[in-house]
């Protein structure tokens, strides 16, 4: 009975291991693979005596016939499956002193939903951190003149922005004005700050040398419709590349721009980078 009990654990906890590692690399799998999987690998270490040889087959074998049994994609799920392991390994052997006494039930009971809440767990972590490393790729060094000031900032590429100026169609970009104000003479600071909204066509509290280079912007979010002025960059790199056109937006009332940037660039962009 002690063996069935055994090889029942096992496959309970291989099959957790193989959904675990097709999430994490995205490689699709049937669920009555991963049980196929999961049983014979469960088996074969129940029936031999634990060792590192008999680890290691057991390894292969789960990620084998879950997955494939092609050099390149077997090493990939064999690397997760090490790692998942060895997470997994740790949490259950710190929680075996607190199982002393109790019945299988309870121990397999126990074992079970901390291996499915630990895995969900390391999931989220682990899309959590690939989320932040492909972000961090669209970050750029952008050096800019607005009037006669000259900015350097950290910009975001948002492919979701595509909004362009509509008469040049030249794209427009958001800055935050807070990360910028200090550097703006206060001449333009008063503009913006006594541009009102509710009349976005009144711009004669701006200094007629930049009355040319503004371009009233129309834009759609989820909570509203508003007007907004837009200023043309005559000079500006991204990542050293000089760029011509384009209008940026001062935001005021704006949130956090995703990794910690100044300023949210048009898709466009995307083109610019080296």
């Amino acid at each position: 009975m002690v063996g069935e009990w055994l090889v029942l654990i096992n496959t309970l906890f291989n099959y957790l291991l193989v959904l675990f590692i097709s999430k994490i690399t995205n490689v699709y799998v049937t669920k009555k693979r991963a049980l196929v999987a999961a049983f014979i690998s469960g088996t074969f270490s129940a029936i031999f005596t634990p060792s590192l040889f008999i680890g290691v087959i057991s390894a292969l074998l789960l990620a084998g016939i879950a997955f494939s049994f092609r050099y390149r994609i077997l090493l990939k799920q064999i690397a997760v499956l090490v790692v998942a392991t060895i997470f997994l390994g740790g949490l259950l052997t710190a929680v075996q002193p607190f199982l002393a006494g109790r019945s299988l039930l309870f121990y397999i009971t126990l074992c079970s939903l901390l291996a499915i809440f630990s895995s969900k767990w390391a999931e989220i972590k682990w899309r959590d951190f690939w989320q932040q490393k492909i972000q961090a790729s669209y970050v750029v060094t952008c050096k800019l003149h607005l009037g006669d000031t000259e900015l350097q900032l950290r910009g975001f590429i948002d492919t979701g922005n595509m909004c362009t100026e509509p008469i040049s169609q030249q794209p427009v970009h958001f800055i935050s004005y807070r990360m910028i104000k200090d550097k703006l003479p206060a001449t333009i600071n008063d503009a913006i700050n006594s541009w009102d909204a509710a009349a976005p066509y009144n711009l004669s509290m701006f200094p007629r040398e930049w009355l040319t280079s503004i371009r009233l912007i129309p834009l759609t979010t989820v909570q509203h419709k508003a007007i907004v002025p837009a200023f043309r960059l005559t000079e500006w790199t991204i990542n050293e590349e000089k760029v011509t056109g384009h209008y940026v937006v001062l935001t005021k009332n704006d949130a956090n721009f995703p990794q910690q940037a100044d300023m949210m660039l048009h898709v466009l962009a995307l083109s610019n980078q080296q």
